[in-house]
């Protein structure tokens, strides 16, 4: 499959009021960063319209801990230099949200959409400002950003009204979407389980309407599968299976592929830190990703190319064997347990 991609989007330094790079804090079970690579949230702060360097504010990473009582990261994705974060209400007794970040001046907006869903992933085009977010039984919701954007200028907290919602016959039918990333008009979606089903979807706004079509499948060999972006022609995959029984604590994983050589797998690199959801990368590949467990905080997972040529193979099957038994014996309980009519919900 040759798929059409370009490096995210970077405003120029004349119309930029922030501009958004990657959290420190390598969490790989063993370095492969070279000594000297470091990272930043930074900003350019202006006055007047005209770029001053006088006061740049370093974020390292971002403390998302406190978003909201009771809600439940996923997705993560930026956009004109601030951050959004999806996340679903634990009890799934109130609306699903999305928090927009602005990294630096801590100020935080909350979406409040119009379902309960178990909000997987988002994604933004940035050509037609559309914010898209998983949802369940294998659909996606599409919302107006400008409409979005406009209303989070007069209040911090709004609620996604009828003329937010673009209407589009995307539904993927599957067990779940966990992830979803868009690029030159096209989506790319993921599904949780033993497997990952791969979709290349190709979209066009039309009189107000999203019309799509399925252009490829692709089945991958990477098991619960959270978060994906894309960086140049290389696919980025996050996994993570939680803690088991609250005691097992099961790595995260990164797994990157060549788009460009028939999917052949590059890399697996693994995290001490569980519960990897969203991911996003910007224009030098740095990888970014939020978590659903523990330490809350975004953090620099590592370079593209640096994880790419990181080699430790006892390492690897190391936590490849632990992840797999684990999997095999979270993926059967969930199997046991989930109603048949049900089973298209993302869990």
């Amino acid at each position: 499959m040759k798929v059409n991609i370009h490096k995210k989007k970077i405003l120029s330094l004349a119309t930029a009021g922030v501009i958004l790079v990657t959290g420190t804090g390598i969490i790989l079970d063993k370095s492969n960063i070279p000594e000297d690579y470091t990272s930043h949230y930074y900003a350019l702060n202006y006055t007047n319209n005209n770029l001053s360097k006088l006061n740049i504010k370093y974020v390292d990473n971002y403390d998302y801990s406190n978003l909201s009582k009771d809600y439940i990261p996923q997705g993560y994705a930026t956009n004109n230099y601030k951050i959004f974060i999806s996340a679903y209400h634990k009890y799934k007794e109130l609306n699903s949200k999305i928090f927009v970040i602005d990294p630096i001046t801590n100020v935080t907006n909350t979406i409040i959409l119009n379902n309960k869903d178990h909000v997987g992933g988002l994604s933004i085009d940035t050509d037609n400002n559309i914010l898209f977010v998983t949802s369940n039984n294998g659909k996606i919701s599409s919302y107006d950003l400008n409409k979005i954007n406009e209303e989070l200028s007069k209040s911090n907290t709004i609620n996604i009204e009828e003329d937010m919602v673009i209407p589009n016959d995307i539904n993927n039918n599957t067990y779940s979407i966990s992830s979803i990333y868009t690029n030159n008009n096209k989506l790319y979606t993921t599904t949780y389980g033993e497997k990952c089903i791969l979709k290349e979807i190709e979209y066009e706004l039309n009189d107000g309407e999203i019309k799509h079509k399925v252009i490829n499948t692709k089945e991958l060999n990477t098991p619960c599968v959270q978060g994906i972006t894309i960086y140049n022609n290389y696919l980025i995959l996050s996994s993570s299976a939680g803690i088991f029984k609250e005691t097992i604590k099961i790595p995260s994983k990164i797994s990157i592929y060549d788009l460009n050589n028939k999917f052949e797998l590059k890399s697996i690199s693994y995290i001490k830190q569980s519960g990897l959801e969203g991911i996003d990368v910007d224009n030098k590949g740095n990888i970014s990703g939020i978590f659903e467990l523990e330490d809350k905080k975004i953090k620099n997972i590592g370079k593209v190319q640096s994880l790419i040529n990181y080699q430790d193979n006892e390492l690897l099957k190391l936590n490849e064997d632990k992840f797999n038994k684990i999997y095999k014996i979270i993926g059967n309980f969930w199997e046991k347990t989930i109603p048949d009519n049900n089973k298209k919900i993302k869990l």
